[in-house]
């Protein structure tokens, strides 16, 4: 990092080792400009500030052509959960400045710490060095997982204030753990010249959520600084981090006892079910999701996606099926598993949403039906993530059949069709009828989460009876040791939405489970025609 307009590196003279040759060949290969590759005491630099590793540059070649893939390969692994910064050198106000560069990173709700050393625990340990005469700072890219191993403070900083110190270091470790800077396609935004550092869909890859266009103190990432710094985080930089490296949003689950589910009777053929979720300790409303568990005929049974009540502390199902009772849902082993995540999390691993209660934009498909396309474009997400659903109101909505069968799935949204009879869209609001959502990766890999999805027009549907199929779905890949709870919906594009059963689940184990669907007619071919598959999550 430079102060604006008054430092550059300079450029090594003497023939460059082998290694330096293989670096600087790599970032042109990467696509670097060669004017934005510097020498400086046989080390390379791009961006004038950012050390390149022969490891890391090796890794720019390795990641290919894709976005996502380079985004792995240079960012800090999730396996470092605390990264611990020597300063024994540091002393006056420079030592006060990385005490708060520190805790400008270590109070956040990040997946690693960062503490100044001594301090125990530390998966990785940065060196930070004073470089006497310089303005400015220095680091690199991580390379293996692990952040970049140093960070060289400009010891001309002297002059400048401690804000200004603290925004240096705060920058030279957003370095270390992968940050561009956020003007790196025209420096002079923040330096007052220079050019493009060099993109070439591999060195500088946008973050979701974050502005595409930099401006002048916009962030703490500008290649150049101001004597007027504050050394704090922007909001755009606040979502950048969040976005790479927030906390796994806080994700609650339960099951209601088999066979001794509190189960109580509404009115004939139906019940009502009380959950409590006190324990999750949530001081405002989380989204719920659920699935139906059981040993026998509970796939028949309608309503238990639909959400009642709900509040911190817990919410409330209504269920039909001709007949039923207590003492019969018991005996079926019938109980509820549940989900609970905050609302509106925008992380790359996991997004939340709902539509608005009493204002959702149902239309109308047919009579007696409604369709609803529900924007998830604020999630950020490149490819279709897995869609699962619930549905919420205050008034009928568990009569409502289809809301859990996912329609044009796409990075940015999908569709749902409900029907129920006479339902319109004013009625649908007047029940304050809405949809829950959450958006996962899918062939997400990530403990505790694991997802997943059969092959449209070709998953292994088979006959059970006369108008009804059963799937065993197999999850061994997720790795678990004990069963997870298990939550589904049904992908298609075509009459899935009038398939009951899909979140219903049988024989749960660590490496599987069973579902059963009904819809008159249907065989595993007419399934697969409709392009019929199961989408899961296992936590």
């Amino acid at each position: 990092m430079l102060a604006a307009g008054c430092f550059s590196l300079a450029v090594g003279c003497a023939e460059p080792p082998d290694e330096t040759q293989e670096i600087i060949g790599n970032l042109v290969k990467a696509g670097f400009p060669e004017d934005d590759i510097m020498v400086a005491d046989g080390k390379v630099y791009v961006g004038r500030d950012a050390e390149v590793s022969l490891a890391a540059s090796r890794e720019m070649l390795e990641a290919g052509d894709t976005e996502e893939q380079y985004r792995t390969t240079n960012l800090v692994s999730p396996a470092v959960t605390k990264i611990c910064i020597n300063g024994s050198t540091f002393t006056g106000a420079f030592s006060t400045a990385l005490d708060l560069a520190i805790q400008n990173y270590d109070e956040l709700p990040l997946s690693f710490a960062m503490a100044r050393t001594p301090s125990t625990g530390c998966s990785y340990t940065i060196n930070a060095v004073i470089q006497p005469g310089v303005v400015g700072g220095s680091a690199g890219f991580p390379s293996g997982g692990l952040p970049y191993h140093t960070i060289n403070i400009g010891g001309g900083l002297s002059s400048y204030s401690v804000d200004v110190i603290e925004h240096v270091i705060t920058h030279e470790i957003g370095h270390t753990i992968g940050f561009r800077h956020s003007d790196y396609y025209n420096r002079s935004i923040s330096c007052g010249s220079g050019g493009n550092e060099g993109d070439a869909g591999v060195g500088a890859i946008h973050i979701p959520g974050t502005p595409t266009t930099a401006v002048v103190g916009g962030s703490l990432m500008n290649s150049c600084f101001r004597s007027v710094e504050t050394g704090e985080f922007t909001a755009t930089d606040l979502t950048g981090i969040q976005q790479l490296y927030g906390a796994a949003t806080s994700v609650c689950k339960g099951q209601t006892t088999p066979g001794a589910t509190a189960w109580q009777q509404y009115v004939d053929g139906a019940l009502y079910l009380d959950v409590n979720t006190a324990a999750c300790g949530f001081t405002s409303t989380p989204l719920y999701l659920t699935s139906l568990g059981g040993n026998a005929n509970h796939w028949l049974v309608q309503g238990g996606t639909s959400i009642y009540v709900p509040t911190p502390t817990g919410f409330r199902v209504y269920v039909q099926s001709p007949g039923i009772t207590p003492q019969i849902a018991n005996d079926w082993g019938m109980h509820l598993n549940w989900q609970a995540t905050p609302n509106n999390v925008r992380q790359p691993s996991l997004c939340t949403g709902q539509t608005a209660p009493g204002v959702t934009a149902w239309q109308q498909y047919v009579d007696g039906a409604l369709y609803l396309d529900v924007n998830t474009a604020a999630c950020g997400f490149t490819a279709t993530p897995l869609y699962l659903t619930s549905l919420g109101g205050n008034a009928n909505h568990w009569l409502v059949k289809g809301a859990t069968s996912i329609y044009v799935p796409t990075p940015t949204g999908f569709r749902v069709y409900v029907q129920s009879p006479g339902i319109t869209p004013q009625i649908a609001n007047d029940w304050g009828m809405h949809l829950n959502w959450q958006a996962t990766p899918n062939n997400a890999r990530q403990p505790p989460r694991c997802t997943g999805q059969t092959a449209p027009g070709a998953t292994a549907w088979q006959q059970y009876v006369d108008g009804a199929l059963y799937l065993d779905v197999n999850t061994a890949a997720c790795g678990f040791t004990s069963t997870p709870l298990y939550l589904t919906s049904l992908g298609g594009n075509a009459n899935h939405w009038l398939v009951q059963g899909g979140t219903s689940i049988y024989v749960p184990t660590p490496t599987g489970f069973r579902v059963y669907v009904q819809s008159p007619g249907i065989t595993p071919q007419i399934a697969n025609d409709w392009g019929m598959h199961l989408n899961w999550s296992a936590q």
